[in-house]
């Protein structure tokens, strides 16, 4: 099997979903590494959408241009997502993006092989570079930095509290031999590292922290960030998937910032309708700026806040936003008081009469839009059932009911592999309820 066709993309359902893609729409992977998600959302685009791909690493281009190079829907441009706004004005299309993906850090390729010099397990030569034809490698900024800088990059990008101790130890060890090998690297870095987290080599943090330096990483995503408001179209989304604190806390102080319009003082009560906002979050920006002090809930916990209204969890968030005496947040309580109480009627496959059978009477929500049914109850017992016989009754020759994972995903039968796009003839369907209620049908 090829490389990129065994590599297994991560949170795949959960960038499909976010996405939203639609067949005829125009999307950036800014991170192509091994073309996982990539592959995914072409199998979701249809003849007249588009695809364009970034990537610094020779090897990934390389990969992309021999597996999709003869799909007329996919180009891939070799550098930096920084260049994304460049890149898209070239080709007429800035506002017309109608989603962004970026899937940050470096590849399980990049680390499995030692001659790339990304990981302390495998000694090989001490590079680091995504793109090894382009600037210095690490240990040519090794041979040169002083011990301030040097101070600054593991306490600033690897947020190593031993800094000082460790980067005295690389200093000294370059005196006696140049630092050539990831080996030579990690026993500096781990027999001057006094601690270190449980079950992680002593010299994370210190390899991180080079990496991010040599590859100018957070300034790239500062950059891709900003730009990417310039791209997108009205209604475009932006995913970012990141795996370490400092792109966490750059990325949701990003969205924090941009989804509020900042024509108007803090505080001053200004009616939604006048608020522009560059951004739209799924999670309240008042949430997202206390998260990024490190108080997080759980993934559970999160994707019940995201799946409810901003307006929704400014109300809980009132209740249950961190005080001087209390300055935790308990989100058990926050993803309770956020969970759905509310059915909708134009959310219900099932008709009237099933309706009645169930013993469902609908409200009318008041304070609703005039041109929406509004329609709702609060017995989310009888609603999801009158959904689960509607589904029985209208079961696919070849379908089986299922039941929706903790993302909202279908949980589909053993070895079963979805399938995106056109089912075939032997395919099969299967249908279940979402975060919503709603009924959704996939294939197998």
């Amino acid at each position: 099997m090829a490389e990129g066709m065994a590599h297994r993309p991560v949170l795949l359902a959960e960038v499909l979903e976010g996405l939203v893609i639609r067949p005829a729409g125009r999307y950036v992977d800014a991170t192509f590494g091994r073309g996982g998600h990539a592959r995914a959302i072409l199998e979701r685009l249809g003849p007249e959408g588009s695809l364009l791909a970034f990537d610094k690493d020779p090897e990934a281009v390389a990969e992309a241009r021999a597996s999709l190079g003869g799909d007329a829907r996919f180009t891939i441009e070799r550098g930096s997502f920084a260049m994304l706004q460049s890149v898209v004005e070239s080709r007429g299309w800035a506002g017309g993006i109608d989603g962004i993906l970026l899937d940050l850090g470096v590849s399980s390729p990049q680390l499995d092989n030692p001659e790339r010099g990304f990981s302390f397990l495998r000694d090989g030569p001490l590079d680091m570079r995504m793109d090894p034809e382009a600037g210095e490698s690490a240990a040519e900024w090794l041979a040169h930095v002083d011990e301030a800088a040097l101070v600054r990059v593991l306490r600033d990008y690897g947020e190593e509290r031993y800094a000082k101790r460790i980067a005295r130890a690389i200093l000294r060890a370059r005196e006696e031999l140049p630092l050539r090998t990831t080996g030579r690297l990690a026993e500096v870095v781990a027999a001057a590292n006094p601690a270190w987290e449980k079950n992680k080599h002593p010299a994370t943090r210190a390899f991180q922290a080079i990496r991010i330096q040599v590859n100018g990483e957070l300034e790239a995503l500062e950059q891709c960030l900003e730009q990417a408001l310039e791209v997108l179209a009205r209604g475009g989304r932006l995913c970012v998937i990141s795996f370490h604190s400092l792109e966490d806390r750059m990325v949701k102080r990003f969205i924090r910032t941009h989804s509020q319009d900042t024509r108007y003082p803090p505080g001053l009560p200004v009616p939604a309708h006048l608020l522009q906002p560059r951004l739209r979050a799924v999670v309240l920006p008042a949430m997202l700026d206390h998260m990024t002090k490190g108080d997080m809930p759980n993934e559970k916990q999160l994707r019940t806040i995201a799946a409810a209204s901003l307006d929704e969890q400014r109300e809980v968030w009132k209740r249950h936003k961190p005080s001087k005496a209390d300055p935790q947040v308990a989100w058990y309580n926050v993803a309770n008081g956020l969970e759905k109480t509310r059915m909708y009627a134009k959310d219900a496959s099932f008709d009237d009469e099933l309706a009645k059978a169930y013993g469902i009477a609908w409200v009318e929500d008041l304070f609703a839009s005039a041109d929406e049914d509004s329609r709702y109850t609060t017995d989310v017992e009888a609603f999801l059932g009158a959904q689960q016989e509607w589904m029985a009754n209208h079961l696919p020759k070849r379908g089986v009911i299922v039941e929706a994972d903790t993302w909202g995903r279908a949980k589909l039968p053993p070895k079963a592999e979805q399938v995106y796009g056109r089912p075939g003839k032997s395919d099969h369907a299967a249908m279940y309820l979402d975060r919503e209620g709603k009924v959704q049908t996939v294939h197998y």
